[in-house]
């Protein structure tokens, strides 16, 4: 892990250039934390246990701390209401109940379903909602094309 000093000067944030040094830097994050898959991109995280069943949200929870101290460290916050927790399964799997994963902002939310990078992804993997959004723009889209080409109406004298 790299030495950690002040500084004066920055890189702004939401800059291309800063999204880049984000992933080097929270790259080591990924070494940290061997119980879980962490996949970068830009300023998102997407964190993913290696164990299926019964034991996947206590890797998530064990790995929590050490990313949580890793951001403590490049002063950057966990938000529990920018995060959500999503159990996939099958239907052959039981579910118990499910503890909250905590941060020391909060408790970060187990949902049905979340959308990363533009796709809306279940707990069944269904996809059901993301096809139902493709079919409402498709329907908006269809809608618009029919009234920019439909012949204007012409008055009836």
């Amino acid at each position: 892990m790299p030495a950690w000093f002040s500084s004066i000067a920055g890189i702004g944030r939401g800059t291309v250039l800063g999204c880049l040094l984000f992933i080097f830097d929270f790259n080591e994050v990924t070494k940290l934390t061997p119980a879980v898959t962490t996949c970068l991109n830009a300023d998102d995280v997407l964190t993913i246990p290696t164990a299926i069943g019964s034991d996947d949200i206590n890797q998530l929870a064990t790995a929590l701390p050490l990313i949580q101290h890793f951001c403590d460290m490049g002063r950057l916050r966990l938000s529990p209401t920018k995060s959500a927790c999503v159990v996939f399964k099958n239907s052959a799997m039981q579910q118990g109940p499910l503890s909250q994963i905590q941060t020391r902002n909060g408790a970060i939310p187990i949902v049905h379903s979340t959308k990363y990078l533009g796709v809306i992804c279940d707990a069944n993997l269904s996809f059901r909602e993301q096809r139902a959004v493709a079919v409402r723009k498709a329907c908006r889209l269809a809608g618009y094309i029919f009234h920019s080409l439909a012949p204007a109406a012409s008055p009836s004298p």
